[in-house]
């Protein structure tokens, strides 16, 4: 008898679901619920990282929860009913009166089994194991639970994404590129996430890349702040790996380089930081060599980013870009060059010019007025500069019409918040030009690097087009910003700076780049003006 009353409440007993994997739940420390988990790739035990259940079954737990948690919250809602209602002395529905009388069933079998409700977990932990903690919102909860959200892991099983995972997926989202109308993503980007798992070092650089950008887009400083955790776990790791002579040559160490300056770009923390991140990884970049970039990650992570490698070099003057090992050895018939990169052989001769004539780097504060060492140095270094503003005027019009369109202006002007570009007609007049669209981002980053390349010659241009070409890339940041707002910043930042320079600060043209600045800063919170 005594044996059949203790074995009773044992029936009622429910083990609490165990969302963590084995390694994490048996020494008790914080698990994200990936495979494999962060915590494992620290500690460098990918392989051992498994579950009890599999992703599918813990999809099924976490919806019995959810279940639970909105009956739980209808009961309330009916119980505040009927209170208004006998307050008010209203007649109380039938349908609420029938539930209402089950309550002390429920209430007195609760009572009988008052030492096992304590093992049931509650639907509040189980959602704060599954995701971040964060004040509740139901508009936020039911977005979250909607059965939209899944994404294809790597044993192929549907599984509900984490907060992880959604970030990753808004970075994959935003360098993906539209080839014949479909979306597809960079070799380098695809493969690193795939293979994070093997590598501690890129998984916390990706990681921290994603949640600083998901902080930036959604507007979460707890998000952003995850990011710089994680960023600066990577910062630990990355010091090691580049001590060593062989490992700072592998590619993930040069993709997690990679990614740290786009932390510091979008973060915008400080100027110091993102020059030594660019100059380092134009330094692990030379140390690489041509023949490191002639196949897989190694040639995509050069060939898809090679517009912000040349856009470094010529703001740091770096020239080895300029020799033609760089622009011929990473090319093979496999992989062909587009026309972005024939303007790139171009722009690549650019620090070498600025070099040669003794100045600084374009965008900086002492940029103008140049200084040559001596006569016969400044007639080369004219030469120079005519001869490649004389390229670029080639390339332009050697381009077909259907390989790069001239953009449109807006068939009509937009009020909004955005600032508004005006400029002086010839009849000294203030006037709104409307602005430029582009068909597609390929098109907006290869018309604004141009007129950019032509702002970047010191000399050797017309005044009159380089007005022109920084009023057409000041029509052209609506679109940019608006639609592209991470992919193109380094470009955007690039080509403000040049902007700058061609017009002077009191001007009406002049203000135009602070008002963007100051408006991107307050929409994202970073800043593309030093």
């Amino acid at each position: 008898m005594d044996s059949a009353a203790s074995e009773a409440p044992r029936r009622n007993k429910k083990q609490r679901a165990v969302l963590s994997c084995i390694p994490c739940h048996f020494q008790k420390i914080k698990c994200n619920h990936v495979r494999p988990c962060s915590a494992c790739c620290v500690r460098g035990r990918q392989a051992k990282c498994e579950y009890t259940v599999t992703l599918e079954d813990r999809w099924f737990i976490e919806q019995a929860h959810l279940l639970r948690r909105l009956q739980q919250r209808r009961n309330f809602l009916e119980q505040r009913i009927v209170t208004l209602l006998s307050a008010s002395n209203k007649k109380i529905p039938v349908y609420l009166t029938s539930q209402q009388s089950d309550l002390p069933k429920q209430r007195g079998k609760q009572a009988r089994s008052r030492n096992t409700h304590r093992k049931i977990p509650s639907t509040s932990l189980c959602r704060e194991a599954v995701q971040p903690k964060q004040e509740f919102d139901d508009t936020k909860f039911c977005i979250e639970q909607s059965p939209q959200s899944y994404v294809q892991s790597n044993n192929s099983l549907p599984a509900r994404s984490t907060h992880t995972e959604r970030s990753i997926q808004s970075l994959v989202e935003v360098f993906s590129v539209d080839v014949d109308g479909k979306r597809t993503v960079p070799l380098w980007l695809e493969q690193a996430v795939q293979t994070r798992s093997s590598s501690p070092l890129l998984c916390a650089a990706i990681e921290a890349t994603s949640f600083v950008l998901m902080g930036k887009m959604l507007c979460d400083p707890k998000s952003t702040h995850s990011g710089l955790v994680r960023y600066t776990c990577a910062l630990r790791l990355a010091g090691a790996a580049i001590c060593d002579a062989e490992r700072r040559l592998r590619d993930d160490v040069f993709v997690a380089i990679t990614l740290f300056g786009m932390v510091e770009m979008y973060e915008g923390g400080s100027k110091d930081a993102l020059v030594k991140h660019q100059q380092g990884g134009l330094d692990l970049l030379c140390l690489r060599t041509p023949s490191n970039h002639c196949k897989g990650v190694g040639h995509s992570i050069y060939a898809d980013l090679r517009l912000s490698w040349i856009l470094s070099a010529i703001s740091h003057g770096r020239t080895f870009l300029a020799n033609d090992d760089w622009k011929t050895v990473p090319w093979t018939e496999a992989s062909p060059r587009s026309n972005l990169h024939s303007l790139l052989d171009i722009a690549a001769d650019i620090p070498g010019l600025w070099r040669q004539m003794g100045c600084t780097s374009p965008g900086s504060e002492s940029s103008s007025p140049c200084t040559s060492l001596d006569d016969e140095f400044e007639y080369t270094a004219e030469d120079q500069a005519t001869q490649i503003v004389n390229r670029l005027q080639e390339w332009r019009e050697s381009q077909p019409f259907d390989a790069l369109p001239e953009p449109t202006e807006a068939l009509f002007t937009v009020m909004d918040d955005f600032p508004v570009f005006e400029m002086h007609d010839s009849a000294s007049e203030a006037r709104r030009p409307r602005d430029l669209v582009y068909p597609n981002v390929d098109v907006c980053a290869t018309t604004i690097s141009y007129w950019a390349f032509y702002l970047a010659v010191p000399t050797g241009a017309s005044l009159t087009w380089r007005y022109q070409y920084a009023c057409n890339i000041c029509r052209s940041m609506r679109f940019c910003v608006q639609n592209f707002p991470f992919a193109l910043a380094c470009l955007v930042r690039f080509a403000l700076k040049l902007v700058c320079d061609v017009f002077s600060a009191d001007s009406i043209e002049g203000q135009f780049p602070q008002k963007l600045s100051q408006y991107f800063y307050q929409k994202y919170r970073f800043s593309i003006l030093d």
